[in-house]
């Protein structure tokens, strides 16, 4: 397997200083967080989340569709930008780990604005007829092309794609030899990329954050 040092989205140092710099949350959030990473449980990078929460604030979703739930910490995290009355539906394939996000749920008292779906996210967002203010994808890179595909006209008008992990590393953008997997995952995560921001209906922008965002803007 390649190590993870020979690839980087940003400056070590750059990057050492901006995760220093920012503050840690607090509480049971900063609890989840914590205990996933420490378990080795794939979280949102610190310095995205916050942009996650700064832009999920600023939009003030009705409702918000998140593929790939995990421990429910982004759950957690966006579910104090809803507006009144807004829910968050997400989705988990894994039943243990959506198991554990739904105690995180009830641990921090807003299950009731969580409507926590177990189950392959194609095969899921195939069968909703629903209109999202903010979409959060974090779940199978390879299949980011899918679920553009099935979600994007679910984005109401002034609303937002958000999907974490496109630059993979470094990898989508480097001309470094990589095994045949990681090739195979680049070569999706290009396309999706492309797919996304060639989209007429939206304005388009991939950053280099964390392991790399592409935000997408409902036009």
């Amino acid at each position: 397997m390649e190590s993870k040092k020979r690839f980087h989205i940003v400056d070590e140092k750059v990057d050492a200083y901006i995760k220093a710099s920012l503050a840690p949350y607090s509480g049971l959030l900063g609890q989840v967080q914590s205990d996933a990473e420490a378990r080795g449980i794939p979280v949102i990078s610190h310095e995205t989340a916050r942009l996650l929460e700064i832009i999920s604030r600023a939009i003030k979703p009705k409702r918000i569709l998140e593929i790939g739930t995990a421990v429910g910490f982004t759950s957690l995290l966006m579910v104090g930008s809803l507006s009144a009355y807004g829910k968050i539906d997400t989705i988990e394939v894994d039943p243990e780990m959506a198991a554990e996000a739904d105690g995180n749920f009830k641990k921090a008292g807003c299950s009731g604005k969580i409507n926590l779906i177990v189950g392959d996210a194609a095969d899921v967002l195939e069968n909703i007829d629903k209109q999202y203010d903010f979409i959060f994808i974090d779940a199978a890179k390879g299949q980011y092309c899918r679920y553009y595909e099935l979600c994007s006209g679910m984005v109401a008008a002034n609303g937002m794609i958000f999907t974490d992990n496109v630059l993979y590393r470094g990898m989508t953008a480097s001309g470094a030899k990589i095994n045949r997997r990681q090739q195979l995952l680049v070569k999706r995560l290009r396309e999706f990329i492309s797919t996304a921001v060639a989209d007429k209906r939206f304005l388009t922008d991939v950053l280099s954050i964390g392991d790399g965002v592409c935000i997408s803007y409902r036009k």
